[in-house]
C-alpha cells in the first residue's frame, strides 16, 4: 500500500486523481485535465497518444520520408553517372565530327557575311523604291485632285453660263429701271434747286427778323432808360415844387392857433433860376397848386 501511494503519473508528476487516460504507445497513465481530454472524448477515440509519443511518431515518419528520398536520389545519381559514361564514350568517338562541324560553321559564317552585305544592298534598293513609290502616290493624288477640280470647273462653267444669261436679262431690266430713275433724279434736282432758292429767301427773311428783333430790343432798352430818366426828373420836380411852396408861402400863426391857408400860385421855372435851387436843363415845367 505504501508503494502504491508513492506512485506519480502524468507530466505533472502527481498522484492519481479524477479521470485518467492510458497512452497506446508508451503505456503510461496521464491526467485528463493535464491533457485536455474528457471521458466522453476518450470513449469516442480509437486510440490515444501522449504528446511525447506524437512527436516520436512524427519524427519516425519524417525519417522514413528522408530515407525514401535519399534512396530515390541515389538511384537518380547512379542513372546520371551511367548516362554520363555513355555520353563520354560517344564524345570520344565524335571528335572528328566536331571538327567537320567547325569547318561547316566557318563556311556558314562567311556565307552569312556575304548574305548580310547583299541584304543591306537590297534594303537600300528597297528604300529607294519605296521613296519613289511614295512620290508616285503623291503625284497620283495631286492628279486626282486636279481632275476633280477640272470636273468641278466644267460644272461651274455650265452653271455660270446659265447664270450669265440670267444676269444679262436682269441687266437689261436694270438698265430700263436706271433710265426711269435718271428721269426721276433730274426732276428731283430741279425741285432741289427751287427748294434751295426758297431756302435762301427764308434765310434772308430770318436775318431780317433777327435784325428787327435786335432793333426792337435796343428800342425797348432805350425806352426803359428814358422812363427811368423821366422818373428821376419827376422826383426832382416834386422836390423843387415843395421847396418853392415853402419859400413863397411861409406859415403865419393865427389867434386861434391855426395856420393860414396858402394862396394858389402859378410858378414858372426856367433855366435862369438861382444857384440855390436845383436846375432841370432844357425843360420848362408849369405847376398848379391848390390851396391846402
Amino acid at each position: 500500500m505504501g508503494n502504491e501511494k508513492r506512485k506519480l503519473y502524468c507530466f505533472c508528476r502527481r498522484k492519481e486523481f479524477g479521470f485518467m487516460i492510458l497512452c497506446d504507445k508508451c503505456y503510461k497513465w496521464f491526467h485528463g485535465k493535464c491533457c485536455d481530454v474528457t471521458k466522453k472524448q476518450a470513449e469516442k477515440l480509437p486510440f490515444w497518444y501522449c504528446i511525447i509519443c506524437c512527436n516520436l511518431v512524427k519524427l519516425e515518419e519524417y525519417v522514413s520520408q528522408v530515407e525514401t528520398n535519399l534512396k530515390d536520389s541515389l538511384a537518380a545519381v547512379k542513372a546520371d553517372i551511367n548516362r554520363l559514361k555513355k555520353e563520354n564514350s560517344e564524345l570520344s568517338t565524335s571528335q572528328a565530327e566536331l571538327e567537320e562541324v567547325k569547318d561547316l560553321v566557318k563556311h556558314l559564317r562567311e556565307e552569312n557575311s556575304d548574305l548580310k552585305a547583299n541584304c543591306e544592298k537590297k534594303t537600300h534598293e528597297i528604300e529607294n523604291l519605296l521613296s519613289q513609290v511614295s512620290q508616285l502616290t503623291e503625284e497620283n493624288l495631286t492628279l486626282k485632285s486636279s481632275c476633280q477640280r477640272v470636273r468641278e470647273d466644267e460644272d461651274l462653267g455650265r452653271y455660270f453660263g446659265e447664270e450669265n444669261l440670267k444676269l444679262k436679262a436682269d441687266s437689261e431690266k436694270i438698265a430700263q429701271e436706271n433710265k426711269a430713275l435718271l428721269s426721276q433724279v433730274n426732276h428731283l434736282t430741279e425741285e432741289n434747286l427751287e427748294l434751295k432758292t426758297n431756302f435762301q429767301k427764308v434765310q434772308e427773311s430770318t436775318d431780317l427778323v433777327k435784325q428787327l428783333r435786335e432793333e426792337n430790343f435796343t428800342m425797348k432798352e432805350d425806352s426803359r432808360k428814358k422812363a427811368q430818366e423821366i422818373k428821376a426828373l419827376v422826383s426832382e420836380v416834386e422836390k423843387l415844387k415843395k421847396m418853392v411852396k415853402f419859400q413863397n408861402n411861409p406859415v403865419t400863426p393865427r389867434s386861434d392857433g391855426n395856420h393860414s391857408r396858402k394862396q394858389g400860385s402859378r410858378l414858372r421855372l426856367s433855366s435862369g433860376m438861382s444857384s440855390s435851387q436845383p436846375l432841370v436843363k432844357r425843360t420848362k415845367i408849369y405847376i398848379d397848386d391848390e390851396d391846402e
